[in-house]
């Protein structure tokens, strides 16, 4: 009999083993997740993760955590509209208490995080610790969390070739130029003087002593040449009384001429 109630305490104890091992092992599958898990973005992009609670089952009914980033800059931090913050993660705070009402049994998304990747390539992460999920009896039935590791790299930006550059032709020197040798400066030559105008109405005197005197030089060759010079001898006494005879006429014009210029000065 006594062997029997042993047995019989040992399969009850081997019972509640069993049934509490396979209650922690179905809580144990209940964590928080980053998502995504994995990504490869551009340096210096800003993109957004979620935090999801995943719940294989399991009736939860509140969260707790604090966010870490490792190689990027967090921008901003929000608390979906259908959760309940007890206490609001930020930027510089980025600790988080949140209440799902009615609880839940399915995967829920709880925050939405912006990020920024640095300047450089390399290796960024996501990662939660202090993580609390409690059920709806006020028990913590989990801490487990993964980690969202992200592969950052640098943008690849096409080349723009390079257009090659015309070889310029070198320009020719100039040749300089001769120095122009100055001019001397012509000296202004004196004017000559002017001899007065000429008369335009010369002597009548003059004019017919001409006229008379190229009249004799003609005629004393013609007669020399036509009558020799025996007549040349008598033409020539001729033309001396001619020349009186018309010297006396040109006294008596010259007086007459002398006497009306007077008369005229005298009025």
């Amino acid at each position: 009999m006594k062997n029997n109630n042993a047995k019989i305490i040992l399969l009850s104890l081997i019972v509640l083993f069993a049934v509490g091992f396979v209650g922690t092992a179905k809580a144990a599958d209940t964590s928080l997740s980053i998502f995504p898990s994995t990504l490869t973005e551009n340096a210096g992009s800003q993109f957004e993760i979620s935090v999801v609670a995943n719940t294989p089952g399991n009736k939860i009914c509140a969260v707790e955590g604090t966010l870490v980033l490792n190689n990027l800059s967090c921008e901003s931090i929000t608390v979906l509209d259908d959760v309940v913050s007890q206490s609001s993660p930020t930027c510089t705070n980025p600790h988080f208490l949140i209440g799902i009402p009615n609880c839940t049994i399915s995967d829920k998304a709880l925050l939405a995080v912006s990020v920024k990747a640095g300047d450089s390539a390399g290796n960024a992460s996501v990662s939660l610790k202090g993580v609390d999920i409690i059920d709806n009896n006020g028990k913590s039935i989990s801490s487990d969390s993964n980690v969202g590791n992200y592969t950052i790299v640098l943008q690849n930006v096409p080349v723009k070739p390079v257009t090659p550059v015309t070889p310029v032709t070198p320009v020719t020197p100039v040749k300089p130029v001769n120095p122009v040798t100055p001019v001397t400066p012509v000296t202004p030559t004196q004017p000559a003087q002017p001899t007065g105008p000429e008369n335009p109405q010369q002597p009548l005197q003059a004019s017919i002593l001409s006229s008379i005197g190229n009249g004799i030089k003609n005629a004393i060759g013609w007669i020399m040449s036509v009558f020799g010079r025996f007549m040349f001898n008598i033409v020539l006494g001729i033309l001396i009384i001619l020349i009186l005879l018309v010297t006396y006429l040109l006294y008596l014009l010259f007086k007459k001429e002398k006497e009306q210029t007077e008369t005229k000065e005298k009025k």
